[in-house]
């Protein structure tokens, strides 16, 4: 049935020249390949901007900011605030979000300027006006009449095209409307049974008391949506606006954008499933049965509140959502299945009322979500928010206190600190970031009832485990496990780090056997296993604005070869060359030369393959490239003979100051030289003090430029 179906779709867009995507969420879903964010939502802090913000999310080592370990953000788009600035006015801020590191970003958008805005009252019992663009209805293409394919007169179809002409580069997820079902708490949690519930009705717009519109209209946005951005940016998401209840979902899958009665015709041949292939959702654990519903049976509340009761409300909220996808279809049999994002979550730092809450709580909510997200399938999450929006002393609500940072609005923004469950986020990031969850060596794990955690494995081969005792006392992070890895693993000692890493810098080494947990996780990394040992991998910039790779193996057997990959984004890699092993079981010196790099930022790794087939990935090396202002540095001879002179050529992209210095593998200063630096090429020959042989290390400081070069002395 489905084939006769995308059939049909294909002969309408044939005759009528009416859309310009050629498929929909019903026929693909494109996999997800970037890496998980630990992403924060923007927020609003006065009088601080968005670049303040982001530093603060992912840090700035320019600005000495550590930030709070995020690697992606949510932030708004909307048509109003574009309209009244100027479509540039958040460039700048967007561009710098990507050159700090925040990438795979959400931009949640609608929101008409009151000049592209229908007038009507939409709701008299409010008195509301719609809150939906004008003319929406209107066909979305026409041929390039105005001088764009789409119709200028569909004011959200030119919206949209304005919109991702200008932001598309900093943006992967586009979520359409900010919680489209809110409604004060008053229909969309009612069940199925309940006849005012809107799983059987479809009138209830008027109680969208965020969104003024019809079910229909919502659909007809991620139709449009769906139709000019994938046509613009083919690897977007689509997403829902961040929803909160299921029977909202059932009625965007129930219906098309039909605004007369959602039906389908010729007109409107498709559900509204049809026209996003993400999931954006919400979810306040506080309010999950998970951490709290009351028992019929036993005539009494059932209280769950601590961090594993959290992390559970928000996988069990997902499950409820994907049975309703299911349900309708989206399951990958008949359609395929949806992506997942979460745009808000967290409980607060204290509890008020009934809520969840409490600074260990909380603390370990973080780490435990971040797990159990990525193991669900998750692609990405936003933690609401970055700071928390008034002082721990004038708090009067849960929501005041969900944050990375205390409260930073009116204060020196850089000055305030993490919050314990910032520092938690921080610690993940340092040391999960880029690694991807491993399900299969989860599994494998074979963890006891009572103990809970994930596998995370690296590019090159080692793994990060997280793990932690189970909570199960209300309001309580009170718990006590022991585990012991399966011997057939092979690990025998690990490294472990708390959960405040990024503030001690301790770790320590520890038996695979009888571990003891707590409720609060810790993480476990064991070493790379790799048919090589690799003991370098460094790129360099040479003065021919190439860039040089150089890598030292101590010892190879069986290795077959090497393949350089490169990437623009550290997510999806290239293949660039192909480099046969040496053979040499004592190791050997390899290099290679990019005679063509990117613009701006490049990622490279190795890949090795191994005689049988098996391979494995360095560590990426990040190097960035302009050739408008060009820097590279270069040491020889290296190894240096302990009598000659160390030589070194590096190009500047302004007159400044360099600052040397030389340390020891144990760090020890042993020499350090300040010269002048002018714009371009400079040269200097170094005269070093007679010095044991060894590895040293090589520090180079000119204004922000600043790199480390092993130098081997003989």
């Amino acid at each position: 049935m489905k084939i006769i179906y995308v059939l049909f779709i294909s002969i309408v867009v044939a005759i009528s020249g009416f859309a310009q995507v050629s498929y929909t969420a019903n026929d693909s879903v494109k996999p997800y390949t970037g890496a998980f964010g630990y992403g924060t939502n923007a927020g609003w802090f006065p009088p601080h901007n968005n670049y303040v913000t982001a530093n603060l999310a992912a840090g700035n080592p320019a600005l000495s900011v550590d930030g709070a370990g995020c690697r992606s953000i949510r932030s708004a788009l909307p048509d109003d605030h574009l309209t009244n600035w100027g479509i540039n006015v958040d460039l700048g801020s967007w561009q710098h979000y990507h050159s700090i590191g925040l990438v795979e970003n959400v931009a949640f958008i609608g929101y008409p300027h009151s000049s592209h805005r229908e007038t009507a009252i939409y709701c008299p019992a409010r008195n509301a006006q719609s809150g939906m663009f004008k003319d929406m209805y209107l066909p979305i293409w026409d041929g390039g009449a105005n001088g764009t394919p789409i119709n200028d007169n569909n004011t959200y179809a030119l919206y949209l095209w304005n919109m991702v002409n200008t932001y598309g580069s900093y943006v992967r997820f586009y979520e359409v409307w900010n919680e489209p079902d809110f409604d004060n708490g008053q229909y969309g949690w009612r069940g199925p049974s309940d006849p005012t519930s809107w799983w059987g009705r479809d009138d209830f717009g008027c109680e969208l008391v965020r969104f003024n519109g019809s079910i229909y209209d919502y659909i007809r946005l991620l139709r449009v949506s769906w139709e000019v951005i994938k046509y613009m940016q083919p690897d977007a998401y689509i997403t829902t606006g961040g929803i909160g209840y299921e029977a909202f979902l059932d009625a965007v899958l129930r219906n098309t954008d039909n605004p007369v009665d959602g039906s389908v015709n010729a007109t409107y041949p498709l559900k509204g499933g049809a026209y996003f292939d993400c999931l954006s959702y919400h979810v306040y654990p506080q309010f999950e049965p998970e951490v709290r519903h009351y028992s019929l049976t036993q005539s009494q509340w059932v209280n769950n509140r601590h961090s594993d009761g959290a992390a559970n409300g928000v996988i069990g909220k997902k499950q409820r959502f994907e049975q309703v996808l299911f349900n309708r279809g989206y399951d990958g049999t008949t359609f395929p299945e949806k992506r997942w994002i979460l745009t808000e979550h967290n409980i607060g730092r204290r509890p008020y009322g009934t809520s969840v809450g409490g600074e260990d709580i909380q603390r370990n909510y973080q780490i435990k979500t971040m797990v159990t997200q990525q193991l669900a399938g998750i692609d990405q999450a936003y933690v609401y928010g970055l700071a928390e929006t008034e002082p721990l002393a004038s708090a009067t609500s849960t929501f005041q206190l969900m944050g990375l940072f205390t409260a930073i609005a009116n204060q020196p923004a850089y000055s305030q600190p993490l919050t314990s469950a910032g520092v938690a986020n921080r610690t993940i990031q340092t040391l999960l970031y880029g690694m991807t969850i491993d399900k299969e060596r989860t599994a494998n794990l074979g963890l006891p009832s009572g103990v809970k955690g994930g596998a995370f494995k690296g590019s090159n081969g080692a793994y990060t485990y997280i793990l932690w005792a189970e909570t199960t006392t209300d309001f309580s992070e009170a718990a006590s496990a022991t585990y012991s890895f399966p011997s057939n693993l092979g690990l025998s000692q690990l490294t472990r780090c708390e959960w405040d890493y990024v503030n001690t810098g301790l770790s320590s080494q520890v038996s695979s056997n009888n571990i003891a947990l707590t409720g609060t996780p810790i993480f476990l990394e064991s070493s790379p296993s790799l048919p090589i040992e690799l003991v370098d991998f460094q790129v360099r910039v040479t003065e021919d604005q190439r860039h040089k790779l150089l890598w030292q193996t101590s010892s190879e057997k069986d290795n077959a070869f090497f393949t350089i990959e490169r990437s623009a984004d550290g997510a999806i890699f290239e293949s660039l060359e192909k480099i046969s092993a040496r053979g040499n079981e004592q190791g050997a010196f390899y290099e290679s030369f990019d005679s063509n790099p990117l613009q701006g930022q490049n990622f490279y790794r190795l890949k090795q393959t191994d005689i049988d087939g098996h391979f494995s990935y360095s560590a990426v090396v990040e190097v960035f490239f302009d050739p408008l202002h060009i820097f590279y540095l270069e040491t020889y001879p290296n190894p240096l003979d302990p009598n000659n002179e160390l030589s070194l050529k590096f190009a500047l992209p302004l007159e400044t100051a360099v600052q040397l210095s030389l340390r020891n593998m144990h760090g020890s200063l042993v020499w350090e030289k300040r010269a002048d630096g002018k714009l371009g090429q400079n040269h200097l020959q170094l005269g070093l003090p007679v010095l044991p042989g060894g590895c040293y290390y090589l520090m180079f400081e000119a204004g922000e430029k600043k790199e480390i070069q092993k130098l081997l002395i003989k």
